[in-house]
């Protein structure tokens, strides 16, 4: 009701997954004059333009959440970044997500103390990791330069969603933009965002995350060009002021579109 008493144009920016557009976004299309979605999928039936077709939104354009320039180090040169020593073989920065848990769980029984896991996990969340799954470990939360130092001395970082349809969440432009190697799960809809085997490597479920995890470790070579190319693809279309400005067309093509005009 507020909304409809701006005399503007109104736009929303979604949610990062199916479960969240449905509840954040869907009810509120009415108010709006255009969407925004960072999830280009949404069900095994229609993407994410055809749904927000089906809601009756006729501007509804993907836009991806980008990197911002703090969540990597603008100051570092391509060749600083691939020249740089990465101690760490594996790594996964997120918030508890009960049905993440065990691909998690999966990957440090797998590779031991080669996984570093850190992020916004509470006492009960760390209890929970090792009292019940024997995790041997607690995750701790990471500040955002904090985050970019580990990122960057990472060889691999591995990706996990809320579901197949879910693409979209931050990870996937933060792990790229720090010259770290993506491993990836909604395996079939990655190449709508990325080049997949050139720029990311999909996955589909755990036992397969932790083989391509394990070829990449033995192949520095590929796991590196594949990782130099997903940073390319960032520094090209999915910084923040290049998606800014992406937006500022949208919204001129939008208000033509509806031919708004403010009274």
């Amino acid at each position: 009701d507020f909304l409809q008493k701006l005399n503007i144009y109104k736009a929303l920016y979604s949610a990062d997954d199916p479960g969240s557009t449905y509840l954040i976004n869907v009810p509120y299309l009415h108010a709006y004059d255009h969407v925004f979605y960072v999830d280009p999928v949404y069900s095994p039936d229609m993407d994410m333009q055809e749904k927000m077709r089906y809601c009756k939104m006729t501007n509804a354009d993907w836009l991806p959440i980008s990197a911002f320039d703090f969540e990597f180090d603008v100051s570092k040169s391509e060749q600083q970044l691939f020249s740089q020593e990465r101690d760490i073989d594996i790594i996964y920065v997120g918030k508890f997500w009960r049905q993440k848990i065990d691909t998690l769980v999966k990957v440090k029984r797998a590779f031991g103390n080669r996984f570093k896991m850190c992020g916004l996990f509470r006492w009960k969340h760390n209890l929970y990791l090792n009292v019940i799954h024997h995790y041997g470990g607690w995750v701790r939360p990471v500040s955002y330069q904090e985050r970019v130092g580990l990122y960057q001395r990472s060889k691999i970082g591995f990706n996990i969603h809320w579901n197949d349809y879910g693409l979209g969440n931050q990870r996937l432009y933060h792990l790229p933009a720090n010259g770290v190697l993506q491993i990836c799960d909604c395996a079939d809809h990655l190449g709508r965002i990325f080049e997949p085997g050139k720029e990311i490597i999909g996955y589909r479920q755990a036992d397969d995350l932790i083989e391509k995890i394990r070829y990449y470790l033995k192949n520095g070579s590929q796991r590196s060009q594949i990782a130099m190319a997903g940073y390319r693809r960032i520094m090209k279309e999915y910084r923040f002021a290049d998606v800014t400005r992406r937006a500022a067309g949208l919204i001129q093509q939008g208000m033509r579109k509806i031919n708004y005009v403010r009274n």
